[in-house]
């Protein structure tokens, strides 16, 4: 998933590809499946329009964990009133499949690379969505707080400071303890 260019090939149905059987000849092939991946996380790329255009992001945001799931749900689903109902979706996307010749998605590049990068890389995108660029020192606490109800208003997981700090190393910025009289010796973060 990280080797952008393989994934690129893949999905342009254009592209050779080199492959071989187990211990059989190599051979060339284009590629004609749709490719569907499912993750809990999403891996950190390099930015890139191509890439991202590729990508039709699905979130399922229930959980079921906890009992309170519904243990009869797929013999509900198998009613022939639920199944006709799933085969009138199927036959209704599949038509506007074939009107449009592409895959429907309401989303621009931008908003999918913003999601695809806030999924992959939380910090990086709260870096890019709440600060600017520039040699202004800022204080950690500050922005590690700011970060923390960040993360809380969109519904994601904290990460912990000592790792935060290191993320935040990794993306090139600089922190060091100030030690100016008065200043408690604050630690400050700059870019």
């Amino acid at each position: 998933m990280d080797k952008t260019e393989i994934f690129k090939k893949l999905t342009s149905g254009l592209d050779l590809i080199d492959a071989e059987n187990k211990y059989q000849d190599s051979f060339v092939f284009r590629n004609t499946a749709k490719l569907v991946f499912s993750a809990n996380a999403l891996p950190e790329v390099k930015r890139d329009k191509a890439y991202y255009r590729r990508w039709q992001l699905i979130q399922f945001p229930n959980n079921f964990e906890g009992g309170t799931e519904d243990r009869l749900l797929i013999t509900k689903l198998q009613e022939p009133n639920e199944l006709s109902g799933f085969l009138n979706l199927a036959i209704a996307g599949l038509k506007r499949l074939y009107q449009k010749g592409e895959f429907t998605n309401s989303k621009s590049i931008e908003e999918i690379q913003k999601e695809y990068e806030f999924n992959s890389n939380p910090i990086a995108a709260f870096m890019d969505e709440c600060t600017e660029p520039g040699n202004l020192d800022t204080d950690a606490m500050i922005l590690y707080s700011t970060y923390v109800l960040w993360v809380k208003y969109y519904g994601k997981n904290k990460i912990a400071h000592p790792q935060w700090a290191k993320e935040l190393k990794k993306l090139g910025y600089e922190n060091y303890r100030e030690n100016v009289p008065g200043s408690n010796c604050n630690k400050k973060i700059t870019y």
